[in-house]
């Protein structure tokens, strides 16, 4: 029996838990300074925008012993495809959803009868929580 399969394996894997691990420090490096621009832009205390980066790093800690459970059984294959189609539909839904604001806010900027100081512009026009300010 060989042992370079193994040890092919084992490097990938430890490759794949650097680049995970870089990926989660950069979430957390890079979206800590936005924090107090999401709460002066969308006009909510600090508190309420600090879950934007809490809930992300929170889901994160959640699913992953969870996809692990799942990926270490006999179902691997079907856990990584619905991991992947689940992550596609969510960022194909914010890019729609970032491209429906920016038509709207554009569409808003063209017409004449718009207030600019009372209408609400981009996505937090279109967010509930960001006028309500909860």
């Amino acid at each position: 029996m060989s042992t370079a399969p193994l040890r092919s394996e084992a490097r990938l894997l430890v490759t794949a838990l650097m680049f995970i691990a870089l990926v989660v420090a950069a979430v957390a490096s890079l979206g800590t300074p936005l924090i107090t621009s999401v709460a002066t832009t969308f006009h909510v205390c600090l508190d309420s925008a600090q879950w934007t980066l809490t809930i992300a790093l929170l889901s994160g800690a959640v699913a992953t012993p969870v996809l692990g459970r799942l990926g270490a059984g006999p179902h691997r294959r079907a856990t990584i495809l619905a991991t992947l189609a689940g992550v596609t539909a969510m960022t194909i839904t914010t890019m729609a959803g970032l491209a429906l604001a920016l038509a709207l806010a554009l569409a808003r900027r063209r017409s004449p009868e718009t207030d600019p100081i009372t209408a609400p512009a981009g996505v937090p026009g279109l967010s509930w929580s960001s006028r309500t300010g909860s």
